[in-house]
Protein backbone atom coordinates (compact mmCIF):
# COMPACT_ATOMS: atom_id res chain seq x y z
CA UNK A 1 0.00 0.00 0.00
CA UNK A 2 1.45 3.37 -1.03
CA UNK A 3 1.08 6.35 1.25
CA UNK A 4 2.73 9.61 2.16
CA UNK A 5 2.56 11.10 5.64
CA UNK A 6 3.87 14.53 6.55
CA UNK A 7 4.87 14.44 10.21
CA UNK A 8 6.12 18.00 10.21
CA UNK A 9 7.78 20.30 7.71
CA UNK A 10 11.10 18.45 8.14
CA UNK A 11 9.92 14.83 8.06
CA UNK A 12 7.88 13.13 5.35
CA UNK A 13 7.45 9.36 5.15
CA UNK A 14 7.18 7.95 1.63
CA UNK A 15 6.00 4.35 1.58
CA UNK A 16 6.03 3.69 -2.13
CA UNK A 17 8.30 2.96 -5.05
CA UNK A 18 10.39 6.01 -5.92
CA UNK A 19 11.37 6.70 -9.49
CA UNK A 20 15.07 7.38 -10.03
CA UNK A 21 14.69 11.14 -10.58
CA UNK A 22 12.61 11.49 -7.43
CA UNK A 23 15.05 9.40 -5.40
CA UNK A 24 18.01 11.47 -6.61
CA UNK A 25 16.26 14.72 -5.71
CA UNK A 26 15.43 13.47 -2.24
CA UNK A 27 18.96 12.24 -1.62
CA UNK A 28 20.55 15.47 -2.84
CA UNK A 29 18.40 17.46 -0.41
CA UNK A 30 18.98 15.22 2.62
CA UNK A 31 21.55 15.40 5.40
CA UNK A 32 21.81 11.62 5.45
CA UNK A 33 19.92 8.52 4.32
CA UNK A 34 18.20 5.93 6.50
CA UNK A 35 17.94 2.30 5.37
CA UNK A 36 15.97 0.49 8.12
CA UNK A 37 15.68 -2.90 6.40
CA UNK A 38 14.87 -6.03 8.39
CA UNK A 39 16.12 -8.27 5.56
CA UNK A 40 18.57 -7.40 2.82
CA UNK A 41 21.45 -8.48 0.68
CA UNK A 42 22.42 -5.16 -0.90
CA UNK A 43 20.62 -1.94 -1.70
CA UNK A 44 20.97 0.46 -4.60
CA UNK A 45 19.81 3.15 -2.16
CA UNK A 46 23.18 3.02 -0.36
CA UNK A 47 25.15 3.16 -3.61
CA UNK A 48 23.06 6.11 -4.77
CA UNK A 49 23.54 7.87 -1.43
CA UNK A 50 27.30 7.40 -1.74
CA UNK A 51 27.21 8.80 -5.28
CA UNK A 52 26.07 12.06 -3.65
CA UNK A 53 28.40 11.65 -0.63
CA UNK A 54 25.51 11.23 1.80
CA UNK A 55 26.09 9.29 5.02
CA UNK A 56 23.85 6.28 5.61
CA UNK A 57 22.26 4.95 8.77
CA UNK A 58 21.45 1.31 8.01
CA UNK A 59 20.36 -1.88 9.66
CA UNK A 60 23.33 -4.09 10.52
CA UNK A 61 22.17 -6.85 8.24
CA UNK A 62 23.32 -8.68 5.12
CA UNK A 63 25.30 -6.73 2.58
CA UNK A 64 24.43 -3.42 4.20
CA UNK A 65 26.96 -4.03 6.95
CA UNK A 66 29.60 -4.64 4.29
CA UNK A 67 29.16 -1.31 2.50
CA UNK A 68 28.19 1.00 5.39
CA UNK A 69 31.37 1.42 7.43
CA UNK A 70 30.12 2.08 10.97
CA UNK A 71 31.42 5.43 12.17
CA UNK A 72 33.24 6.11 8.89
CA UNK A 73 30.62 6.36 6.11
CA UNK A 74 27.55 6.23 8.34
CA UNK A 75 26.20 4.16 11.18
CA UNK A 76 24.74 0.70 11.69
CA UNK A 77 22.05 -0.31 14.16
CA UNK A 78 20.47 -3.66 15.06
CA UNK A 79 17.56 -4.51 12.72
CA UNK A 80 14.22 -3.62 14.25
CA UNK A 81 15.75 -1.62 17.10
CA UNK A 82 13.84 1.65 16.81
CA UNK A 83 15.51 3.15 19.89
CA UNK A 84 18.98 2.59 18.45
CA UNK A 85 17.83 4.05 15.11
CA UNK A 86 16.34 7.11 16.85
CA UNK A 87 19.59 7.61 18.75
CA UNK A 88 21.66 7.49 15.54
CA UNK A 89 19.31 9.94 13.79
CA UNK A 90 19.40 12.40 16.70
CA UNK A 91 23.17 12.02 17.03
CA UNK A 92 23.76 12.93 13.39
CA UNK A 93 21.24 15.77 13.34
CA UNK A 94 23.06 17.33 16.29
CA UNK A 95 26.55 16.79 14.84
CA UNK A 96 26.76 18.66 11.53
CA UNK A 97 30.59 18.61 11.65
CA UNK A 98 30.45 14.82 11.86
CA UNK A 99 28.15 14.73 8.80
CA UNK A 100 30.77 16.72 6.87
CA UNK A 101 33.50 14.29 8.01
CA UNK A 102 31.39 11.28 6.95
CA UNK A 103 30.81 12.94 3.56
CA UNK A 104 34.57 13.40 3.13
CA UNK A 105 35.14 9.76 4.09
CA UNK A 106 32.57 8.63 1.50
CA UNK A 107 34.26 10.70 -1.21
CA UNK A 108 37.62 9.15 -0.33
CA UNK A 109 36.10 5.65 -0.04
CA UNK A 110 34.61 5.98 -3.54
CA UNK A 111 37.61 7.67 -5.17
CA UNK A 112 40.51 5.82 -3.50
CA UNK A 113 39.06 3.00 -1.40
CA UNK A 114 37.21 -0.27 -1.92
CA UNK A 115 34.66 1.26 -4.29
CA UNK A 116 37.05 3.27 -6.46
CA UNK A 117 37.12 2.34 -10.13
CA UNK A 118 40.84 1.54 -9.89
CA UNK A 119 40.22 -0.95 -7.09
CA UNK A 120 37.23 -2.53 -8.83
CA UNK A 121 39.18 -2.82 -12.10
CA UNK A 122 42.17 -4.41 -10.37
CA UNK A 123 39.94 -6.98 -8.70
CA UNK A 124 38.23 -7.80 -11.99
CA UNK A 125 41.57 -8.23 -13.79
CA UNK A 126 42.80 -10.56 -11.04
CA UNK A 127 39.58 -12.57 -11.23
CA UNK A 128 39.86 -12.94 -15.04
CA UNK A 129 43.52 -13.93 -14.74
CA UNK A 130 42.62 -16.58 -12.17
CA UNK A 131 39.80 -17.96 -14.31
CA UNK A 132 41.92 -18.02 -17.47
CA UNK A 133 44.78 -19.80 -15.70
CA UNK A 134 42.43 -22.27 -14.00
Amino acid sequence: MDFEIEVNRNIIFLNRYLKTDELIGLIKNSLFIIVPYVDSTHSAVVATAYAFSKPVIASDIGGLSEIVKDGTTGFLFPPGDSKALAYKIEYLINNRDLIKKLEENIQKFCSEGDYSWDNITNKMVKLYETVLKG
